[in-house]
C-alpha cells in the first residue's frame, strides 16, 4: 500500500479478511482505509495503529475498532463506529449530520480523544448501543491553557452516575471526560441528551 492511496475493505474481519498475500503485507500510515461492507465490520489488528491520511467509515451496519488507533483524519460517511475497548484519537472529524445512525459509539473502556494544540471548539459525536441506541453529544469549548501532546478524551454511560446519592430522581446517562496536556485549562461544556 503507497502513501497517498486509497484501499476499501469490505470484507466483515476488516484488514485480515480482504487481502491475500504471499509475504509480507506492509500498510501505509499516509494512506485513505476505507471500511465500505454491507454487514458490520471489525478493522482488524492489521490496521494502522497511526493513520497520517484518512480512517474512513463508509458502512450503514457499522464498524468496530479492533485496536486503539490514532488518525489525523476520521471521516465518518455512513453508519456508526463502536470503540468497544480501544481509543480513537483524532485531529479532524468529518461527520455530517451525527445522529443515532451515525456517530461514534463510546460506551465501552475506550474514549473518542480530541487533539488540543490551542483552545478551540469542538463536538464529540458520540452516543451507546446499550438497549436502545441514543445519540448524546459532547461540545466542548476550550478557552485558554498550555498545549503539550494534549487531548480531551470523552465516553458515555447509559446508566445512573455512581455518586447521585439515594435520591429519587435522576438521569439514565452520564459522561466522563479526561484530559492530559493541557495545564491551566479554562472549558465550557455543554452535555446533549436525546429527547429533551
Amino acid at each position: 500500500m503507497a502513501s497517498g492511496g486509497t484501499l476499501k475493505i469490505g470484507d466483515a474481519s476488516g484488514l485480515a479478511g480482504n487481502i491475500t498475500v504471499s509475504g509480507t503485507k506492509t500498510y501505509n500510515a499516509n494512506a485513505t482505509y476505507e471500511f465500505n461492507g454491507s454487514a458490520p465490520q471489525v478493522t482488524s489488528a492489521s490496521l494502522p495503529g497511526t493513520i497520517t491520511g484518512t480512517f474512513k467509515v463508509n458502512n450503514s451496519s457499522g464498524v468496530t475498532l479492533s485496536q486503539s488507533t490514532t488518525a489525523t483524519t476520521v471521516d465518518i460517511t455512513s453508519g456508526n463506529l463502536d470503540l468497544g475497548s480501544n481509543n480513537l484519537t483524532l485531529t479532524n472529524l468529518s461527520i455530517s449530520s451525527p445522529s443515532a445512525t451515525k456517530m461514534i459509539i463510546a460506551n465501552g473502556g475506550g474514549e473518542l480523544r480530541k487533539v488540543f494544540t490551542a483552545p478551540d471548539l469542538f463536538t464529540f459525536p458520540v452516543g451507546d448501543n446499550s438497549g436502545t441506541v441514543e445519540y448524546s453529544p459532547v461540545t466542548l469549548l476550550v478557552n485558554s491553557g498550555t498545549f503539550s501532546s494534549a487531548y480531551v478524551g470523552v465516553k458515555v454511560s447509559n446508566a445512573s452516575h455512581p455518586a447521585k446519592g439515594s435520591g429519587g430522581l435522576f438521569l439514565n446517562r452520564y459522561w466522563s471526560l479526561n484530559a492530559s496536556g493541557i495545564t491551566s485549562p479554562n472549558y465550557d461544556v455543554d452535555f446533549q441528551l436525546s429527547g429533551c
